[in-house]
């Protein structure tokens, strides 16, 4: 009796808790032949659980293991070795079935307890092999965990989902969740189309410019334009439809033309779709258009004007031409002696990095160190910046 208990128990300790669970009573009642159906029932329900398929028996294998893209891939199915790997795994379950649960199922059957151990392990084994593989990639499930209200917004987690997705449904899970970009948080989408674009080949990254530039042609809407650029990188967009970058280019900067920003309420009271251009003003088709648009608000008569080119273009006439010309350099200096404060703003800041910025300091040094404030009109301290 304790040698029988042992040997039990010793089955116990070399199969999963789970199996062992499925066939316990059957097992320790003596009634092998039922424990090795209980065995071969959990394996079916881990097999459909894990393919998604409602089959039985040899059709359920079939589905789940057979094919040019299985339901289930034990293998990356990258090599010969791969594929025959694959191959012979569908053969084993299939064997299961054939020869050793059909026969007990349809006639009469007694099976030892070596008989039970020896396919119980066997099963076990299969089992092990199964829980590793991984399922055929499903688009909803992946579209679901972007759109997770929970996604982390850092690029380590969008590469960690992106590396999820099989290389030939990326660019489908591109589509999918560029479609229904309204759906989601905007910051959220930002990080997964940055990961997933930088693991596409140069072809598959034209393409999705291709779909941006597309859709950006299409519409005026400017929350509809902005929920699109914000998903670009600054540096692919000289890569999109000319067409298409001039065209929003245009939009952007005639929103700019308008931008009023109130220090005192601290908000933008007009132009906010022109803020979206600052990353991408070094890209430009046009960087002469683009330095005369913000030039001419920030050395405006408006106060709220030249308010909005500081806080929202700060550093960016550098970016759009290197040296000013003498031209330039007189109008700034002349709205300098006018005591327009946020004129004085913008340039005092540029001495704070000298190397940098040394090409429109210099010039400028004279009128920025003998710099006297205009007394603002009493009614108007949402135009002061301090």
């Amino acid at each position: 009796m304790n040698g029988c208990f042992n040997l039990k128990m010793h089955l116990e300790t070399k199969i999963s808790s789970e199996l062992w669970n499925e066939i316990r009573k059957n097992y320790s009642d003596g009634t092998y032949t039922d424990a090795i159906k209980d065995a071969v029932v959990f394996l079916s329900d881990v097999i459909r659980s894990k393919s998604g398929l409602e089959g039985d028996g040899a059709a359920l294998i079939g589905q789940a293991f057979g094919g040019a893209s299985p339901k289930i891939k034990v293998t990356k199915l990258e090599s010969q070795s791969d594929k025959d790997i694959q191959s012979g795994t569908e053969f084993l379950l299939r064997g299961i079935y054939m020869a050793v649960r059909n026969p007990r199922n349809h006639g009469k059957y007694t099976d030892t307890e070596e008989d039970a151990d020896a396919i119980i392990l066997f099963i076990d084994y299969l089992l092990r092999v199964i829980g590793k593989a991984k399922s055929q990639f499903s688009m909803a499930a992946c579209v679901k965990t972007i759109f997770d209200p929970a996604f982390v917004q850092n690029t380590e987690y969008a590469n960690l989902i992106v590396a999820e997705i099989p290389q030939k449904y990326r660019m489908d899970v591109f589509i999918e969740v560029f479609r229904r970009r309204d759906e989601g948080d905007r910051n959220r989408l930002v990080h997964f189309f940055r990961a997933l674009m930088n693991s596409f080949t140069a072809e598959s990254r034209a393409e999705c410019l291709n779909i941006f530039s597309d859709a950006i042609r299409s519409t005026n809407e400017s929350s509809a334009i902005t929920n699109i650029i914000a998903l670009i990188e600054p540096k692919d967009w000289q890569q999109l439809d000319q067409i298409s970058r001039m065209r929003t280019e245009n939009l952007l900067l005639e929103s700019i033309k308008v931008g009023e920003y109130s220090w005192k309420t601290q908000q933008c009271t007009d132009g906010a779709f022109g803020t979206w251009s600052r990353d991408f003003l070094p890209f430009f088709s046009s960087k002469e258009t683009a330095l005369r648009v913000l030039i001419n608000g920030l050395l405006s008569d408006s106060a709220p004007r030249r308010a909005y080119v500081v806080k929202f273009f700060m550093y960016s006439l550098p970016a759009l031409c290197s040296t000013p010309s003498d031209q330039l350099v007189k109008r700034i200096e002349s709205a300098l002696r006018d005591g327009k404060q946020e004129v004085f703003q913008y340039f005092e800041a540029f001495t704070m990095f000298p190397e940098e910025y040394s090409k429109w300091t210099t010039p400028l040094a004279n009128a920025l160190t003998t710099f006297q404030p205009k007394a603002e009109t009493a009614g108007i301290d949402e135009d002061v910046p301090f």
